[in-house]
């Protein structure tokens, strides 16, 4: 059947479409589906066949990031409401605030009672703008998508879904797993006396909860874990995209705490409101760039971000460090207060080797966060790939573990993370510690889980476990971390490389003896340095250069042993004329307190001068108001001439993208 969606009909046509947006890999075989759609959105006038709805053929990955099926049942999504008065309402609240109005007076005020303007890298700003500092804050980190952060990544907007409906969250379908203890949990709440606060939320008929209770298990028997079916098993069934890429933007909107989130495609939008209190996603009717009055939409947006962030207390705050960086350290938005880790002395009667070896015997490894917002209501399952690198390890056991059966909590490794302690484009870090319950009695050991977000995480993984393999196959067995092998989750299909934990890194140390959060230099003693020298010279002598040695990849434990971390740049050295000198170099610049890292590897170099408080809270604010102006200004072109587009023959093809605000500091 054909249709045609005409500008005339879009009153009663939009309140049951809605578009949503998510990114797709270029290769993903549904990529030349995205291109098709997305000519055909220049406009609201559309021809094509009706679909209700798109769903995932077989053998399509999920949409999903890993952690997206482990956010807190506290903070899942619960319902999607249509808010068709979004827009007009919005339009009012940028031209009637006068809270805003009342800010920006009494900033212009205070300023003008600085003495001249401020030297550099001096702060002169402190109880002089109290409120200025935390809403341009929130402002500068308000900007956020769900792109891959690659270049061949695309987004996808989809066609239809159910509005003023309960909300299916998707989690992991692993069964009869190890549960976790309840923790504290910071609850952030919504500003008071919000204009959405008056959009009607369903209230949800009584039904039989969707999340069951685990099964009794009769007296004597063996309670077993079930793995789940991998995605597009030909037993499971089809499932809407929709959903994911829903919950895939308010995962990242709970995990940066935000009010706002804007769903744009380049040529149409949607702005969605978080209401925290009852976890509804409240979203706007269609939105259209190229009509008039879409910039009063946005001032008022941008009205509303700055109104809810200085109702709204900013929240406790957590820090992590980011791997490979010289930026500040991150703030996890929601803090999460974890309980003690139970069992210590598990831990502390577990000798390493002999978990090194029944590690390395077991292929099921069960995977839960427990911090921030996330505490996995059930473990995502993980089969191993490649064995250990202990050279005592057996190879894969055969038969291998098989989805959608049963095993016994014995035959499974459980890893639970504490902390994400490195954040980039291609790999996620987590720290936590790994049980296991082998005949001898439980163990327990801190260890490490890299998770790879792409194809090119992928990639730097095995790479990594590569050099480990080399290193330990040759004989390095001191200052490098054992690695207990590549896990691959049914589900979602990432891999994981699961290690030993090596401890603090020298850059954090520094931190904790500074009392600081970037040092610009790290301290070790002269004995410190000997250790590090017989370790750089061991990995060096079997042909193998570290090639990023800095504080960030160097760990000390409590015992005092020192390792160094973080292979995935590493080269093996196969010519023999060639020399490896850059990694002991590193070593005595640290020593020496000459080095300097850098985003881009390690370089010696004068380091910049970091930008001054005041200008920090200077500059996002005047980006705020220049971004108002050319707003204004654009408007009055667009009175002047107004573009023609023809949807049937674009000329390129846009790029869709998820922007996501947050209301609050931090």
């Amino acid at each position: 059947m054909e249709i045609q969606w005409k500008p005339s009909e879009n009153a009663s046509r939009m309140s049951k479409i809605l578009p949503i947006f998510a990114d797709i890999p270029g290769e993903h075989p549904l990529a030349a589906f995205v291109a098709r759609s997305l000519q055909q959105c220049a406009t609201r006038e559309k021809v094509g066949t009706a679909r209700a709805d798109i769903y995932t053929d077989a053998n399509l990955p999920s949409y999903l990031l890993f952690d997206d099926r482990h956010i807190s049942q506290q903070y899942s999504l619960r319902r999607v409401v249509f808010a068709p008065s979004m827009v007009n309402d919005l339009k009012c609240f940028g031209y009637t605030s006068k809270e805003l109005e009342r800010f920006t007076i009494a900033y212009v005020e205070r300023e003008s009672q600085m003495h001249g303007r401020p030297s550099y890298g001096r702060t002169v700003w402190e109880n002089r703008v109290p409120d200025s500092g935390r809403v341009c804050e929130a402002y500068q980190v308000s900007a956020g998508d769900m792109a891959t952060e690659n270049d061949d990544s695309k987004l996808m907007i989809d066609h239809t879904a159910a509005t003023d409906s309960a909300f299916q969250w998707i989690t992991s379908k692993t069964a009869n797993g190890p549960s976790l203890s309840a923790g504290t949990q910071y609850t952030p709440e919504d500003s008071s006396d919000n204009f959405w606060s008056k959009y009607h939320i369903p209230t949800t008929s009584k039904r039989k909860a969707s999340r069951s209770l685990p099964k009794k298990i009769r007296e004597g028997a063996i309670q077993k874990v079930r793995l789940p079916h991998r995605v597009g098993h030909r037993n499971s069934t089809r499932h809407s995209i929709v959903p994911q890429l829903l919950q895939r933007a308010w995962s990242r909107a709970v995990e940066h705490d935000a009010t706002f989130i804007l769903l744009n495609c380049g040529n149409s939008e949607r702005i969605g409101i978080r209401d925290r209190s009852s976890n509804t996603l409240f979203l706007s009717d269609i939105i259209d760039p190229f009509a008039l009055g879409y910039g009063s939409i946005h001032i008022g947006l941008h009205t509303a971000i700055i109104s809810d962030a200085l109702k709204r207390p900013p929240p406790f705050r957590e820090t992590a460090h980011i791997a490979r960086s010289v930026i500040d350290p991150p703030e996890h938005r929601i803090p999460f207060v974890s309980p003690p880790v139970a069992d210590d002395e598990i831990q502390a009667r577990t000798d390493p080797d002999t978990f090194n070896q029944e590690v390395s015997k077991l292929n099921i490894l069960l995977v839960s966060l427990f911090f921030a917002v996330y505490q996995s209501e059930a473990p995502s399952s993980f089969l191993r790939e490649i064995a250990s690198c202990d050279p005592a390890s057996p190879e894969i056991a055969s038969p291998r573990p098989k989805q959608n059966k049963s095993y016994p909590h014995n035959e499974c490794a459980h890893f639970v993370a504490r902390q994400n302690i490195g954040v980039s484009d291609k790999v996620t870090v987590y720290r936590g510690f790994i049980t296991i319950h082998p005949s001898s009695g439980e163990l327990r050991q801190p260890a490490i889980l890299k998770i790879a977000k792409n194809a090119n995480g992928q990639k730097r993984l095995f790479h990594e476990y590569e050099v480990y393999q080399k290193l330990w196959s040759s004989g390095v067995a001191g200052g490098i971390l054992m690695v207990h092998g590549m896990f691959q989750d049914i589900e979602t299909g990432v891999f994981g490389l699961l290690m030993q934990d090596g401890g603090s890194t020298l850059y954090e140390r520094e931190q904790m003896r500074l009392g600081v959060s970037n040092p610009d230099q790290c301290h070790i003693s002269e004995d410190e340095f000997e250790k590090l020298k017989a370790v750089v010279q061991a990995i060096n002598d079997v042909r193998v250069q570290h090639n990023d040695v800095k504080p960030d990849n160097i760990c000390v434990n409590a015992e005092g042993d020192w390792f160094l971390i973080d292979f995935d740049l590493a080269l093996i050295v196969t010519h023999p004329d060639d020399t490896i000198w850059e990694d002991m170099k590193n070593i005595k610049d640290i020593f020496k307190r000459k080095f300097v890292q850098e985003l881009n590897g390690p370089e010696i170099t004068t380091p910049p001068p970091a930008p001054s408080p005041s200008y920090k809270a200077f500059s996002p604010l005047l980006s705020l108001f220049l971004s108002i102006s050319f707003i204004f200004l654009a408007l009055l072109i667009r009175h002047a001439s107004t573009p023609t587009i023809h949807p049937k023959t674009p000329t390129s093809i846009p790029i869709v993208t998820i922007i996501i605000t947050t209301g609050i500091t931090g």
